[in-house]
């Protein structure tokens, strides 16, 4: 009987390149313009909406772009390309649809999938569990 061996693979590509390769945030469109424009975005939208979704309230860390400024910069300070979300569901689920959306060549289909997570293919629909703590309310 002959054994086969699986070789490890990684779950997920990197995405962001290294700091030090990387322009500063100012080069890459993120100055004081964006800092005012997504500082009012957050006032209005304080709630993560990837986590509101889950039933869960986490305060929002980033105001991102649904099709990323480095594919459409046109869309940089349009709020409609935007959506706020904490910083672990930006390096979670947005992420992993980024890396999906470059190589199916569906970048188009990220406002979409932002907006309404049924519609994401089923590569995109597992989702962890987060432990909650079970109350029994007497």
């Amino acid at each position: 009987m002959i054994k086969t061996v699986r070789l490890f693979t990684p779950r997920r590509e990197v995405v962001a390149k290294p700091r030090e390769i990387r322009d500063s945030r100012h080069d890459r469109g993120y100055g004081y313009d964006w800092e005012k424009r997504s500082a009012r975005f957050r006032a209005k939208n304080p709630v993560c909406v990837e986590c509101e979704r889950k039933g869960i309230y986490v305060l929002v860390d980033v105001v991102d772009h649904k099709i990323p400024v480095t594919i459409r910069p046109d869309l940089r300070l349009d709020p409609k390309n935007w959506w706020s979300i904490c910083h672990s569901c930006h390096n979670g689920i947005k992420r992993r649809m980024e890396a999906y959306a470059v190589k199916a060549g569906m970048v188009d289909f990220l406002p979409l999938w932002c907006d309404d997570p049924s519609a994401r293919p089923e590569a995109l629909k597992f989702e962890r569990r987060r432990k909650q703590k079970e109350v029994m309310i007497v």
